[in-house]
Order: C-alpha cells, then sequence, then structure tokens
C-alpha cells in the first residue's frame, strides 16, 4: 500500500502542470499534449549538437535538452533522433513504476508507448490511429531434457547426423559447407522469423576450432635421440570452442509493422541500443520505425558446448607431420544474463559463461607437457609413433 501512496503523490500534480492523465498505476497514453509539442521539440533538438553518433541516420542528444517536454518528477534517460525518411525524435523517461517513450515525427504524428514494470504491460498509441496492449511476460519458452541434451551432444561427437535429425522437432542441413543443426523447427511460423538477442549473438560468431594457442619448436625428446631421429621436436597447443546447441531460449514473437520502441520496452533497454541489435541481424525498418519483417526477440537463452585442449607433436619416425599426442574435453554453458539493479530493474544484457568447460581451465603449459609426454612414452615402448595423425576439434 505504502508504495502505491508514493507514486499517487508524485503524480497528482502533473495532471495539471502537463495535462496527462495519471491513475495510480499508470501514466496515461494521451497524446493531445505531445501532439502540441512536436515543432518545439524538432526546434530545440534540431538547435542542439549531438553527443554521439550512431550512424548517419541516428543520433543521442543529451538528456537535459528535452527535460521540458518531459512530466515534472520524470527522468529523462535518452534522447534520440533518427531518420528512415521521416526524421524524428525519441524523448525516453521513468515516471513511478512507468517508463515511457515518446517519439515526435517530423510530419507531426506522435506516438508514445509505456512499459508498467510492476505489471509488465506495454501500451502503445500511434498517433490516435492505432492502440495496442501486450504483456511483456507472455514469453515462449523452448527447452530440452538432460536426457536428450545428452544424447545429442554424443551424436555430435560421433558425428551421427542421421540419428540427430530423427530426433523431434530437429533437423539438419549443409549451408555453405556446413552442418547447421536446428532445434527449434516444429514451428513454420517460428522458424521463419529473424532471432533477435538484446545482444549481438549467433553460436558461429563465439566458435572456433583447433585454434593455435602456445608452442614450442626444439623440445628435446630423448626417446627419439636414443633412436637415431632428430630430436628436436615442435609441440603446439590447439584449443575448441564449438558444437552448440542450446537448452532453453525464451522470447516473444513480433510481426512485421510492429514498432522498434514496442521491441525497446520488452527488453526494457535503450531505445538506441535496440536499432543497433535489429540492425545487426538485418532486420529493416520503414519511415515510422516499424518493422519491415517478423522477428523473435529473446529474453532468455542458454547454449552448451563443447570446450576443448589439444597437443600435438612433430613425428619424424613415420607420419613426418604433427600428430595428435593428448586431448581433453568439457561441457560449458553460454548464457544470456542480465544485470539487476533495485531502482532500474534488469539491464545491461551480457554473454557469459554459467559453466565452464573443465577442459578449458587447464593451462596450456599442462597440455603441452601431457601432449609431450605420451608422444615421448609411446617412442620409447613401440619406438615409431603407431597411431596416425589423428584429427584436432574431433
Amino acid at each position: 500500500m505504502m508504495v502505491n501512496v508514493l507514486v499517487t503523490i508524485l503524480l497528482l500534480p502533473q495532471i495539471t502542470l502537463a495535462e496527462k492523465s495519471v491513475d495510480s498505476m499508470n501514466v496515461s497514453v494521451d497524446i493531445t499534449q505531445e501532439k502540441k509539442e512536436v515543432n518545439n521539440v524538432f526546434k530545440k533538438i534540431k538547435s542542439s549538437n549531438p553527443n554521439q553518433l550512431l550512424s548517419k541516420d541516428i543520433k543521442i542528444f543529451d538528456n537535459n535538452v528535452a527535460s521540458e517536454f518531459a512530466p515534472k518528477n520524470s527522468t529523462v534517460t535518452e534522447v534520440l533522433y533518427t531518420d528512415f525518411g521521416i526524421p524524428s525524435i525519441s524523448i525516453d523517461y521513468t515516471l513511478g513504476d512507468s517508463r515511457v517513450i515518446v517519439t515526435y515525427f517530423e510530419d507531426g504524428k506522435v506516438e508514445k508507448s509505456i512499459l508498467n514494470r510492476t505489471s509488465g504491460y506495454i501500451t502503445e498509441n500511434f498517433n490516435n490511429e492505432k492502440k495496442n496492449t501486450f504483456n511483456r511476460n507472455d514469453v515462449i519458452t523452448i527447452s530440452r531434457s538432460k536426457e536428450q541434451l545428452d544424447t545429442i551432444n554424443t551424436l555430435i561427437k560421433e558425428r551421427n547426423f542421421e540419428e540427430i535429425e530423427k530426433i523431434k522437432d530437429t533437423t539438419v542441413n549443409k549451408v555453405g559447407g556446413k552442418t547447421i543443426i536446428s532445434f527449434d523447427d516444429s514451428n513454420a511460423g517460428i522458424l521463419a522469423n529473424k532471432k533477435v538477442y538484446p545482444v549481438p549473438y549467433d553460436p558461429e560468431w563465439k566458435k572456433y576450432k583447433a585454434k593455435f594457442k602456445y608452442g614450442m619448436y626444439h623440445e628435446y625428446s630423448k626417446a627419439l635421440d636414443d633412436r637415431g631421429y632428430d630430436p628436436h621436436v615442435a609441440v603446439k597447443v590447439y584449443e575448441t570452442m564449438d558444437y552448440f546447441n542450446y537448452v532453453d531460449e525464451s522470447y516473444k514473437n513480433f510481426s512485421a509493422g510492429r514498432t522498434v520502441t514496442a521491441i525497446s520496452l520488452f527488453w526494457d533497454v535503450a531505445k538506441s541500443g535496440t536499432f543497433s541489435w535489429l540492425s545487426y541481424a538485418a532486420v529493416f525498418v520503414d519511415t515510422y520505425e516499424r518493422i519491415k519483417s517478423s522477428i523473435s526477440a529473446v529474453d532468455e537463452a542458454a547454449w552448451n558446448f563443447e570446450g576443448g585442449k589439444e597437443g600435438t607433436v612433430y613425428d619424424p619416425t613415420r607420419s613426418k607431420t604433427n600428430v595428435q599426442t593428448w586431448e581433453t574435453w568439457g561441457t560449458g554453458r553460454v548464457v544470456l544474463g542480465w544485470n539487476y539493479n533495485s531502482s532500474t530493474g534488469y539491464n545491461n544484457p551480457n554473454w557469459y559463461h554459467s559453466k565452464r568447460s573443465t577442459a578449458l581451465q587447464m593451462s596450456d603449459y599442462t597440455v603441452f607437457n601431457n601432449a609431450f609426454e605420451t608422444y615421448n612414452n609411446n617412442i620409447n615402448m613401440y619406438g615409431v609413433w603407431k597411431w596416425g595423425e589423428g584429427r584436432l576439434g574431433y
């Protein structure tokens, strides 16, 4: 009850001062006052210098330049200029438990969207022509059981793609010479959407296979020396982070025509960041900042991966090339995480490892020694390296 009383006290004066109606929980989506302010907003912002140029179409201004256009007791958090055919200025502010983005278009149209952080509801009003309300907490979650993940991981290691494809809601395709395993194709409509993360991410983006990490080129092998071979050999250490498959994803589908503002409020992040992430995912917008293609805006995600370290030694006995002599592998997990602040809620999304691969924790020097000792011991025992070249990264 105390929270409701406090919010009411803060908002009551605003009914008179800015002609905006307020109830105890929500700022109104009425745009009567904002429509009157369009020319003044453009005059004030255009006469100011931007703080940051994100692109030729997107500029960020100091928050203070828009303070007169936001309600009393509110806090302006971003002032954004965009031009995708019709110049617009977005003023983003918080008031009580609501986050509000008002976008003024130079042709006189106004869009006002409000996120109630308590209820999770987002309300939109585009120039009194179109109004929408939806709950940002209504997301779809797709997940796999531990048994399914274990099976998939084993089949990936074995390169048994035929069996992988037999698993429900899973397909295997060849794209650009690469094998792509899809785990969420049970809904064709969802599959057709572009996935957009609140930080740029693609499983391919994090992958690397058999990346050289450490090496010495004149390591002395007594076993080779005793048998008349050149005893100075090259020893190298490689690292792999690959074979991603998802554990779960939560996301909301946005159809073509939904606004960038709505997507920003879904994630509760800066609108400028949303433009950047949509651009990264090749999602285009029209003159009124509406997306041109449907997307799945991902709210949470977790991916399992295989992390490995491998060592090679140059073998002068039989292979006459670098041979893989030792390896270690471990499963890790990469997740999309959010920082939490009691005042501003969840913000600053980022990717991090929630589970560390035991293999990636091993030092390169330890791998180096294990690889060399394994080779040296085999030469001592057999006189030659009997096991062939091996294969890095599986």
